[in-house]
């Protein structure tokens, strides 16, 4: 007979049979076994001497999975014993979390990041105007004031510049301004500076006052606002004319406060032909100019035919017929 393999038993079979004294005696016979006639003399000496211990070769323990190290090792009581001694609400918040965790969303009640909560209250706050803001305007610097009507036109450079950021304040207008007077003219500004009582801030209003004093003469500004007032057009066309207008009342703003203003004034100094085909009131300055052209080019047209008219009738001949 073919030789018999030693069957792979239980551990739970070997912690028993290596905790009885006999049976590690008999595990040392029945590793010996190896032919049959070796098994047949076994199972006389079972028969005669150990009949009350039980038949190990014949023993098959139930199919059960052996243990891995894991589950042997295992601390999960332990983690089981902390947890039951943990408050039921802690118990539900760790679930709760957990389940947050698993599904990829924050529970409801729990604060926004700190970077959200705190730049919040600034999401809606408008940004202050800076120099930089009125640099990128490209205001002319002044330096000097070869003629008087350069420093009044500087002026009004500057104020128009300021109404393209209509959140300056008077203090942040001068401020930039000053910036802008370099050479004789920054000289100028620190010596007016200089002579402002401590702690006080110049606005505006103050350093244009004190700038139109020193550069533009009162006698050249009142010489100006009378030319202003005594123009008329003559021999000029009219859109000469309203250009010459145009320059001069920056001179004389009190005598054009308003739209209005400028076409009553605008109108009174048309050529007396031009006037009489006007001949009305105007309530818009540009109103007043567009038929004031429209109206010239009409004259014009008449006034060739009726040269070409004469020039006709005085032709050699002309009487003959």
């Amino acid at each position: 007979m073919g030789q018999l393999r030693p069957r792979r038993r239980h551990p739970k079979v070997s912690r028993f049979l290596t905790s009885k004294p006999g049976v590690q005696r008999r595990i040392g016979l029945l590793a010996t076994w190896r032919t049959s006639e070796d098994c047949v003399e076994a199972k006389k000496i079972k028969s005669s001497s150990w009949s009350s211990v039980p038949d190990i070769s014949e023993y098959e323990p139930p199919q059960q999975p052996a243990p891995t190290p894991l589950e042997e090792e295992s601390s999960e009581p332990m983690e089981m014993e902390e947890e039951e001694n943990v408050p039921s609400d802690a118990n539900s918040r760790m679930v709760n979390t957990r389940q947050g965790q698993t599904s990829g969303q924050q529970p409801h009640d729990a604060p926004p990041p700190p970077e959200l909560a705190t730049l919040r209250p600034w999401e809606h706050q408008p940004r202050g105007i800076t120099y930089k803001d009125f640099a990128d305007l490209r205001p002319p610097v002044f330096t000097t004031c070869p003629k008087p009507l350069v420093a009044n036109d500087w002026l009004r450079t500057i104020e128009s510049k300021f109404t393209l950021l209509p959140g300056l304040t008077k203090q942040e207008k001068a401020r930039f301004a000053a910036q802008l007077l370099q050479g004789p003219a920054g000289v100028w500004y620190a010596t007016f500076q200089a002579m402002q009582p401590q702690g006080h801030i110049i606005t505006w209003e103050e350093l244009r006052t004190a700038f139109q004093a020193h550069y533009i003469p009162k006698n050249l500004m009142e010489q100006k606002q009378q030319e202003f007032r005594e123009l008329k057009q003559g021999n000029r066309t009219v859109m000469q004319y309203v250009q010459s207008f145009i320059h001069l009342s920056q001179y004389s703003s009190e005598d054009v406060a308003d739209d209005p203003s400028w076409a009553a004034r605008l109108l009174s100094g048309f050529d007396s032909t031009l006037l009489t085909h006007l001949g009305r009131q105007y309530q818009s300055f540009t109103e007043l100019v567009d038929t004031a052209l429209d109206m010239e080019n009409r004259l014009r047209v008449a006034n060739g035919d009726q040269k070409r008219k004469r020039q006709a009738n005085s032709a050699p001949g002309s009487s003959q017929k």
